[in-house]
């Protein structure tokens, strides 16, 4: 490595510039080196006129590293030691490339992350940058990646001493968790044999997991955690009050998990005369709220298209859609919902913009209320969103040949493919499947003159298993029909952008009819599957 002291310009008659740098080690840069792609040190030099910079919070290692870098102008590997300085380095004195450098590296590298040690410095780095600079992306990246890995030695590492965490630690463990419930379970029995009360971060981990899946993965363990609680020497009237609070909502989730997979019979994902016959019943918000309540409609999903149609026929007043969204809520504590994707929510309200009617201003700020609210959304982990994998991919859906007032075509009762693969591992489904093939589902369409459906196709006859082989594909008992939202998406093109579109009935060709028919072209059919229940974060 080269003496970062010496780069600069031979001529010792230009101007250097004194870093002063952790233990008061003073380094001399050619000022032009540091100006050049820094905003930053252009203002503090240039402007201001600087000639010696304070640089004590970074080692001497780092800032070597760091003036190596910039007449290069590319980072390709970073040691994990230095990374942390380096990209603080950049971020600092505002060096945009060296910035998005270190930025991909990371991006990189957590993509890829496989042994329990790597897991913990990337953990660390991304919880740096949220700490930091409020930056979360870097954090759901993580998650996303290790989601489908088993994280229990770094989960026990960070739970060995609880209390030391941050709360948002604690929700990104549970995040890492999977649906392995156990393995938190026995964190808190350890930790509780540790106090004398309950402790807040304790409490705070006991609200936050699915304490029913804990029950039904270790009874026992279960049982034993609130045994041991109330035996707590300094335990308050207001923590143990918190515990039967908890337990009883424990039992009524475990309860009402077991009655519903004991009446999962079902196969139907989609039936177009009953969602046609759904979406005319509902022409007022109240009328969504009553079918909820009824448990005809479970679905976030179907809300949202829902209110599709109420605003293309009406716009409901501002007080009415605040006491609605207050609703939904509300119902969601009672009841199993499934969220809708923010990735979903998100892609529906960027082409409802190009929407030439006046009334999609009203739809559009309750669609971004709907957008903020947890208890309603999730940005993958609740609602996985699973693509279908075509033997030939058609090249476009017929249009119909008549329009109606409202568009409501939803599956085309020509499609040749009758049968669509879809690959997806249950969370319940932990390591290395055994079976041959991939996890995953068949959808088969039954079209007929007036109806067309789609059922879940299970692996219960000759037929259906050799459907399965020649799809290369298996499908756990643990899939439900009952928890999937299946729809498709089209794309137009609209200037210099494109749009895309989802749904089950295509309320784009309403609210963007200035858009010609033709102009539209089939994506893709998803199955938004939903896995909230079990996971370990509630």
């Amino acid at each position: 490595m080269n003496d970062p002291s010496r780069v600069f310009n031979k001529s010792m008659t230009e101007k250097v510039v004194a870093l002063k740098i952790r233990g008061g080690e003073l380094m001399m840069v050619h000022r032009t080196l540091l100006t050049e792609d820094s905003r930053m040190f252009r203002y503090l030099i240039d402007e201001l006129n600087y000639s010696e910079l304070e640089m004590d919070d970074f080692s001497t290692e780092a800032v070597n590293l760091f003036i190596e870098l910039l007449p290069i102008k590319e980072v390709k590997q970073i040691e994990h030691v230095m990374f942390r300085e380096l990209h603080k380095l950049a971020v600092v004195f505002e060096v945009q490339w060296l910035k998005d450098d270190c930025r991909f590296w990371l991006h990189i590298n957590i993509c890829s992350i496989r042994r329990d040690t790597d897991k913990e410095f990337f953990l660390e780095e991304c919880w740096y940058i949220f700490k930091k600079w409020k930056e979360r992306d870097f954090l759901k990246n993580l998650i996303f990646c290790l989601s489908n890995e088993d994280n229990s030695p770094l989960i026990s590492k960070y739970l060995s001493d609880i209390e030391t965490l941050d709360t948002a630690q604690i929700d990104i463990l549970l995040e890492l968790g999977g649906n392995n419930a156990e393995i938190f379970l026995q964190n808190i029995l350890d930790n509780l044999r540790k106090l004398t009360n309950l402790g807040s971060r304790v409490q705070h981990l006991l609200q936050k997991m699915n304490l029913a899946l804990g029950f039904e993965q270790n009874e026992e363990l279960y049982l034993e955690v609130f045994e041991t609680i109330s035996y707590l020497r300094n335990i308050s009237v207001a923590e143990l009050r918190l515990c039967h609070k908890l337990r009883s909502e424990t039992m009524r989730s475990v309860y009402f998990r077991r009655k519903t997979m004991s009446q999962e019979s079902t196969t139907l994902v989609y039936d177009k005369k009953s969602y046609n016959s759904l979406i005319n019943s509902c022409r007022e918000m109240g009328d969504i709220v009553t079918e909820m309540l009824n448990d005809k409609v479970t679905s976030m999903y179907v809300v949202v298209e829902l209110l599709l149609l109420i605003f293309f026929f009406s716009t409901p007043e501002e007080n009415e859609t605040r006491l609605f969204v207050s609703t939904l809520e509300c119902i969601s504590t009672k009841k199993r919902i499934h969220k809708i994707s923010r990735q979903f929510l998100e892609k529906l309200i960027a082409a409802l913009k190009y929407s030439r009617l006046e009334k999609k201003e009203k739809l559009l700020v309750l669609l971004e209320e709907i957008n903020s609210k947890e208890k309603l959304t999730t940005e993958y982990r609740d609602s996985v969103i699973v693509s279908c994998e075509w033997k030939q991919k058609p090249k476009e859906k017929p249009k119909p040949k008549k329009r109606s007032k409202v568009s409501k075509q939803t599956i085309d009762s020509s499609d040749s493919e009758q049968h669509r693969a879809y690959t997806f591992k249950h969370p319940t489904i932990q390591g290395t499947c055994s079976k041959k093939g991939k996890c995953g589902f068949i959808l088969k369409i039954n079209s007929s003159s007036d109806n067309s459906t789609i059922q879940l196709y299970r692996e219960d006859s000759t037929e259906s298993r050799l459907n399965y082989g020649s799809l290369n594909r298996h499908c756990h008992d643990i899939i439900s029909a009952s928890d999937m939202f299946w729809y498709f998406t089209e794309t137009a093109k609209v200037a210099d952008s494109e749009i895309t579109v989802a749904g089950r009935w295509m309320w784009w060709k309403d609210w963007l009819g200035h858009i010609d028919e033709d102009d539209w072209v089939f994506c893709n059919d998803y199955v938004a599957y939903n896995v909230a229940g079990f996971l370990v974060t509630k």
